[in-house]
C-alpha cells in the first residue's frame, strides 16, 4: 500500500489488521486478507477495459539492474534482473527467510509443546 505497483493505485485496498500477536490473531488475520484479496480480484474482474491489451511490448533492454518485490503466498519475494542493453544476464528470486532464531526464541518461551508447531506455521504464512 505504500509503494503501489501495477495497477495497485486504482484499485480500492483495504489495509488489513488484528491486535495481538498469538495464533488466533495471525490466522484471523490470514483469513481477513483472504477475503480482501477476493474483494481485489472481484473489483478488477468487473472493471476490466474492453478491446485489445492496451500495453505495447518494449523493443529494446536498457542495461543496468532492477530489484522489486512482490507479496507472495509465503511472504515476500524479491526478484533481481540484471541486462547488459541487448539481453537478460542474469535474473533470480529470492523468497522470504526462514523463521528467525530471535523471533523464534520471543514466540516459542513459555509455549507449551503442543503449540510449537501452530506458532511456526503461523508465523511462516503470515510472512
Amino acid at each position: 500500500m505504500d509503494e503501489p505497483y501495477a495497477a495497485y493505485d486504482r484499485v480500492p485496498v483495504a489495509l488489513v489488521t488484528q491486535e495481538g500477536g498469538d495464533v488466533y490473531a495471525r490466522l484471523v488475520l490470514l483469513l481477513l486478507e483472504a477475503v480482501e484479496s477476493a474483494k481485489i480480484v472481484e473489483y478488477v474482474l468487473q472493471h476490466l477495459p474492453e478491446g485489445p491489451i492496451g500495453v505495447a511490448l518494449p523493443q529494446s533492454l536498457r542495461a543496468g539492474s532492477a530489484t522489486s518485490a512482490v507479496e507472495a503466498a509465503h511472504g515476500p519475494l524479491r526478484c533481481r534482473l540484471e541486462s547488459d542493453g541487448v539481453r537478460i544476464n542474469d535474473l533470480a528470486f529470492d523468497s522470504y527467510e526462514p523463521l528467525d532464531r530471535l523471533l523464534a526464541r520471543t514466540l516459542l518461551d513459555g509455549a507449551s509443546l503442543d503449540d510449537v508447531a501452530l506458532i511456526v506455521r503461523s508465523v511462516a504464512m503470515a510472512g
